[in-house]
């Protein structure tokens, strides 16, 4: 896999979704190579690409962005359950119910606020680790009738500090609503996700550096 990487712009800070995190398979550098070169040059100037896709007979909304970060630092991030609504407006609560000993899984509840969907919403899900690769998350409980999907964080290959951040999501909010409207809903709130979680990702960069200074 060789593409060039340029640095990566500056976005406002987004409001993001609160479902989290994933089962757990291998990642190949073959999950990158999926990404056209025309996708490579959006993403190059910090743009999100995405697009919806039909896996297992659900339609699930994949994105991709990438961060200048070291994967750590990322995956530090995506597993701040306690932090989370510092940096999710509309995150009312996120917490650890039970975590493995091994801490290869979570059952996490959220507490959201969704504008397409009810005014408030909480929910139980599983999320599984392979750590700094793979989260797979799954509804357990609550007021979702399904919620599916994966992180995967993948290094850009000669960029060191640069992570290809991938995410695919299928959800069903339990109560009618045309298929179509949740997919068009989904395509607009999930690159907020990716936003929300880069400009997380730089802000405490940006502190670490100003403490060391």
């Amino acid at each position: 896999m060789h593409h060039p990487f340029i640095k990566q712009t500056a976005d406002r800070v987004v409001y993001c979704l609160s479902f989290c995190l994933i089962v757990v398979l291998a990642i190949t550098s073959a999950d990158a190579t999926q990404v056209s070169s025309q996708d490579w040059e959006r993403l190059h100037a910090g743009d999100v690409v995405i697009q919806s896709k039909k896996i297992d007979g659900q339609h699930r909304v994949e994105a991709a962005i990438v961060i200048v970060a070291s994967v750590d630092d990322i995956w530090k991030v995506m597993l701040d359950c306690p932090n989370a609504p510092l940096f999710v407006p509309n995150m009312r609560r996120c917490e650890v119910i039970e975590r493995a000993d091994d801490a290869s899984w979570e059952i996490i509840e959220h507490e959201i606020k969704y504008n397409w969907l009810a005014p408030t919403t909480i929910y139980q899900f599983k999320a599984e680790y392979i750590p700094q690769e793979l989260i797979h998350f799954e509804r357990i409980s609550g007021d979702l009738t399904h919620l599916v999907g994966d992180w995967k964080l993948i290094s850009v290959q000669g960029h060191s500090d640069a992570v290809l951040v991938q995410y695919s999501v299928y959800i069903n909010p339990g109560f009618f609503v045309p298929k179509f409207m949740t997919r068009r809903a989904l395509r607009k709130d999930v690159p907020d996700i990716l936003r929300a979680l880069r400009d997380r990702v730089q802000s405490l960069q940006d502190a670490n550096t100003d403490r060391k200074d």
